[in-house]
């Protein structure tokens, strides 16, 4: 585990490259002013968590976006009248995706658990497999299916579960596991 004094001497220039990066995301439209605090706060953790955290969190940010931004036109008009929040992500969102990627990453320094990397990169799994299965899927269209109770649901709640979207999930989570050991 870390000292403290240690801690902060990497915690400030990780939220100052955190900040510009949350701040050039901002500009670019991909965040709204509270969700770029909240990635600031969330990059800063990676940051303190090492370099491989930080490459994970951008790697999930960075495709992520080109998802989202894939085939826009098209999904917004698919699930206009439907999804409540569109455009930039609020500071719910980026907590949403990012909260317990920063916990975790915070309890890996410390505790010098290597067990806390582990639920870091988890927790970048998870919520990649929920955004790019919602991107491709409301992108790609379709009939989704419940695989829970097997009847028609409605396309923007579930066309994560269509079994194209499957697919990509596990190629996309097997480039986010990579990212944790440096493949």
């Amino acid at each position: 585990a870390l000292d403290f004094a240690t801690m902060l001497g990497i915690a400030v220039p990780g939220t100052i490259i955190g900040s510009l990066l949350a701040a050039g995301a901002w500009r670019a439209g991909a965040l709204s002013t509270s969700g770029a605090v909240a990635a600031a706060v969330i990059g800063a953790s990676a940051f303190v968590g090492g370099l491989t955290l930080v490459a994970g969190l951008l790697t999930f940010f960075v495709t992520s976006q080109a998802l989202t931004r894939w085939r826009y036109a098209a999904k917004a008009a698919q699930t206009g009248d439907v999804v409540e929040k569109g455009g930039p992500r609020d500071a719910w969102q980026v907590a949403a995706n990012g909260g317990a990627f920063a916990s975790a990453s915070l309890m890996s320094v410390a505790t010098a658990d290597p067990r806390w990397m582990f639920a870091a990169f988890g927790a970048l799994a998870a919520a990649n497999a929920d955004t790019w299965g919602t991107e491709v899927g409301t992108a790609l269209g379709g009939t989704p299916r419940s695989i829970q109770i097997v009847e028609l649901i409605a396309v923007v709640m579930a066309s994560f579960l269509m079994y194209f979207p499957l697919m990509v999930l596990h190629e996309g989570n097997i480039k986010m596991g990579g990212e944790g050991f440096g493949d």
